[in-house]
């Protein structure tokens, strides 16, 4: 994660989408664009407050005095709604001259019953003694809303800011009205348009989507440049998604949004929201059963592998094109060999870095996209009857994000001058205009709202 020039606090939700209008999507797409799109739209006003209580005592991650142990059972909690109101979902879509502008906070309205599998994850976190310093605070069964406190150790966000819900080393998220403008008609991109930093796409529900990166780098060398969900695997909440200082967003795959878009794998995926450039992003099921196919692979680092660098497990060199492997590898700066323990930059957790912890650990199949059905090609994206060209999440067999997460690194559409990002000359970097926090917005506007600065400014993204 990485500063931005949107400032951050901690927000709050609480309710889950009807089936019926994703299934109706899937099953007959019709014109596939922002302004015909079902966003899943605020029309009561409904608020999400912060959900927290406090631990009575000290706050967590300080010692308790001497001769005084915390509670166990810890008490039973008591679900109140504090801190500032924040509207769920989106909150206003306009169409005009070609283009669709949506108005949103970012604030997502999660339910999650918790299981078994949630508490394990949990328990299973390598620094658990720290980010738990008085255990669990939910069991099996119960429903945890957005920001309930789970008993993290919430160090960062003040009280009645999500303490508790945000594993340590996570930005607060905040409600931050934003508009942002997409063209009705996608047209492909003339040259090549690399993802950057902060928003490069929004869900249906009003929260962000953010690329593969975490803004970091290896020894902050600008060589090895580090995948946000191995990176930051420890710093996401239980819905999968944080914030950088204020937009709450995702990196991909989210069970809490397929389950509010009633995404189950019964049939392709519906409509899970929109990428910069206009083009859509459907989830990871191609078919009944059937997950969409990523046709970006992992390098193997072995001695004689024609994507390694001549010694097992090193990584001293990077492939002259990632995506034509063909062309062979150059040396750069060393990163850290394969299999080697680093650590992540703000909650310190230990990062297995296999290959794929970084950008560079991946090169695109020509051959695999040439394949056709499921695979999609160097943009994760795809065209088949009935649908249009469009994107997917990728994922694993068990749901785990795969490389590049939803779309990228290149946007296969162009991006208009409205657009609330701009094209990366390179896979890593901030964008030289990014949406603007600016508390005045008029949510009826149909302006997208940024402000220019030098790139070193500008956005930010983890």
């Amino acid at each position: 994660m990485v500063r931005s020039t949107l400032a951050g606090t901690v927000i709050l939700l609480k309710v889950a989408l009807t089936v019926g209008l994703s299934t109706a999507w899937c099953a007959d797409p019709g014109p596939v664009g922002p302004a015909d799109a079902p966003w899943l739209r605020n029309r009561e006003g409904t608020l999400a407050r912060l959900v927290v209580r406090e631990m009575e005592g000290p706050p967590p991650g300080i010692a308790w005095p001497p001769g005084v142990s915390p509670p166990v059972p810890p008490p039973p909690l008591t679900i109140e709604g504090i801190g500032t109101p924040a509207r769920t979902h989106v909150l206003d879509v306009t169409v005009a001259n070609g283009f669709t502008h949506v108005t949103t906070q970012f604030m997502p309205a999660y339910r999650v019953r918790v299981t078994a599998a949630h508490l394990e994850n949990l328990q299973a976190r390598p620094r658990f003694a720290r980010d738990f310093p008085n255990g669990i605070q939910v069991a099996v069964g119960d429903v945890l809303r957005f920001g309930q406190d789970l008993g993290f150790a919430g160090n960062v966000c003040a009280a009645g800011a999500g303490r508790g819900y945000w594993p340590p080393g996570t930005f607060c998220a905040a409600a931050i009205p934003t508009t942002l403008t997409f063209p009705n008609r996608p047209v492909p991109a003339a040259q090549t348009c690399y993802t950057t930093l902060a928003t490069v796409g929004l869900f249906l529900n009003g929260v962000g989507l953010f690329n593969w990166s975490d803004a970091q780098s290896y020894r902050a060398e600008n060589v090895w440049h580090n995948t946000a969900t191995v990176f930051e695997a420890h710093s996401l909440d239980i819905c999968h998604g944080h914030a950088a200082e204020g937009i709450y967003h995702h990196h991909g795959y989210s069970a809490c949004l397929a389950a509010e878009l009633g995404d189950a794998g019964g049939a392709h995926s519906p409509l899970w929201g929109f990428a910069a450039d206009g083009y859509p992003i459907h989830g990871p099921w191609q078919a009944d059963g059937l997950l969409a196919q990523s046709c970006w692979r992992l390098r193997n680092y072995a001695a004689g592998s024609a994507t390694g660098c001549g010694a097992d497990g090193q990584r001293s060199c990077q492939l002259v094109d990632m995506a034509d492997a063909g062309k062979g590898v150059r040396p750069v700066a060393p990163g850290p060999a394969a299999g080697t323990v680093e650590l992540s930059m703000f909650a310190e957790n230990p990062v297995v870095t296999d290959p794929g912890a970084y950008y560079q650990d991946h090169y695109y199949d020509p051959a695999c996209t040439a394949a056709g059905g499921a695979a999609l090609d160097r943009h994760n994206g795809h065209v088949h009857a009935p649908f249009v060209y469009h994107y997917h999440l990728t994922v694993d067999a068990d749901l785990r994000p795969v490389f590049p997460y939803a779309f990228g690194p290149t946007y296969r559409g162009r991006l208009h001058d409205t657009a609330f990002t701009t094209c990366g000359p390179v896979p890593f970097g901030f964008p030289t205009r990014n949406i603007y926090d600016r508390a005045d917005i008029d949510l009826g506007t149909e302006a997208t709202r940024w402000v220019a600065l030098p790139p070193g400014q500008v956005g930010g993204g983890s």
